[in-house]
């Protein structure tokens, strides 16, 4: 045997590797039945890596499939609602799938989802918008600038709740042994 072994089977990860795998040929397979499935693939691999991260918390599961995903819903509101020529849905849902990463981040308490996904997500959610034609109305030309002071201030309002606490007075030192001629448990005794 090579290695400590966990007493677990599939405790290093590979079989997050294995489901995307099975995943990526099952749409292979189909694909030769049903014509056109192609389309639905990042969509499909998308939910594939939000399962896993339902299933393991797994940052990365959460980052791809949110990605994905949101590429995927683009492609399929192209499809099945075609914007104005020279535009598209994915902009717009792929930001959304980038606020999503935030939105579980921020709700499970995870570091490596924390800010950073507001910077693209805000980005392409505005340029989605604005592209399809939702910026050119008396409304949302103030919509906007409200919504970016709403995400500033909850950024600073979590930054400051984030705040190390104030240094107190030190701790007392561990409590003196009731019998201090007594051997502690890891002490062998001595032949005195």
């Amino acid at each position: 045997m090579s290695g400590p072994s966990t007493g677990r089977r599939g405790a290093d990860g590979r079989w997050i590797g294995g489901i995307i795998l099975i995943l990526i040929g099952a749409g292979l397979l189909a694909n030769q039945f049903v014509p056109d499935i192609g389309r639905y693939a990042p969509l499909i691999v998308g939910l594939g890596l939000l399962v896993i991260f339902l299933l393991t918390r797994n940052a990365g599961a959460l980052i791809g499939g949110s990605i994905v995903t949101g590429i995927g819903v683009g492609l399929l509101m192209d499809e099945q609602f075609p914007p104005v020529e020279g535009t598209s849905w994915i902009p717009l849902c792929l930001g959304l799938g980038f606020l999503g990463i935030w939105v579980f981040g921020g709700l499970l308490r995870m570091p490596e989802a924390r800010f950073w996904p507001l910077i693209p997500g805000g980005i392409l959610t505005f340029v989605g918008i604005a592209a399809l034609g939702g910026l050119s109305s008396q409304i949302g030309q103030y919509v906007w600038p409200i919504v970016l002071i709403a995400i500033g201030i909850v950024s600073i309002a979590g930054s400051l709740r984030r705040r190390p606490a104030e240094p107190g007075p030190a701790a007392p030192g561990p409590a003196e042994s009731p019998v201090p001629d007594q051997p502690s448990a890891l002490e062998l005794p001595s032949d005195d």
